[in-house]
């Protein structure tokens, strides 16, 4: 991960404890940071014309969350610890400074920012042609590839995500959700653990 890879900003003395639900930073936000999460997750979103929440990404130990402000001023997105998240906050002059000096860094963050940009290319192509089960069914398969851990035959979700935050990366209204997800516990492709986590 890029926690590793940027050993100046791993030893930094900017260790960040963010509580569960605090906003990391917000949609117009002119600090220029990177965060490299060492542990917990973190959700990535914005706030449409209308008012809705829409969650792009979920990232976790070793993604660095932010990275929009290398190219903006003002910050695009927002985000949300969704459990206590322990990260290494590094300024965008650092960031830009230890490029310079290690050049060898650079594969790492281009490595960071195609697979967001993929992502997000896959995430347009799902809501352009897929109805609700299969936007759902795509979104929970990214998840468990991410995030997942085996389970015998399933694979466990290990973070507790409300129907209402499923919604918003699906981009469906949560009623729609709720249907979807009974279809998918019916048909035996998700079922939900004691604790409440999806499998």
């Amino acid at each position: 991960g890029l926690v590793t890879a940027f050993p100046d900003a791993r030893h930094s003395h900017r260790d960040t404890l963010i509580r569960k639900n605090d906003v990391i930073y917000n949609v117009g936000d002119r600090d220029r940071v990177f965060f490299f999460i060492k542990s917990g997750f973190v959700k990535v979103g914005a706030t449409t014309s209308s008012g809705s929440d829409v969650i792009y990404d979920l990232r976790c130990q070793g993604d660095v969350v932010g990275e929009l402000c290398l190219t903006e001023s003002e910050r695009p997105d927002w985000a949300i610890a969704l459990e206590k998240v322990e990260a290494v906050a590094v300024p965008l002059h650092e960031i830009r400074q230890i490029l310079a000096a290690k050049p060898a860094m650079m594969s790492a963050m281009i490595d960071v920012f195609s697979h967001a940009l993929k992502d997000a290319y896959g995430q347009i192509n799902t809501l352009a042609a897929d109805g609700t089960v299969r936007r759902l069914a795509n979104v929970l398969s990214v998840l468990a590839r991410k995030v997942g851990r085996q389970t015998g035959e399933m694979t466990e979700i290990p973070i507790y995500l409300t129907q209402e935050e499923i919604a918003q990366m699906v981009v469906a209204r949560r009623e729609r959700i709720s249907t979807a997800l009974n279809s998918l516990r019916r048909s035996g492709v998700v079922q939900y653990t004691t604790r409440g986590l999806l499998m």
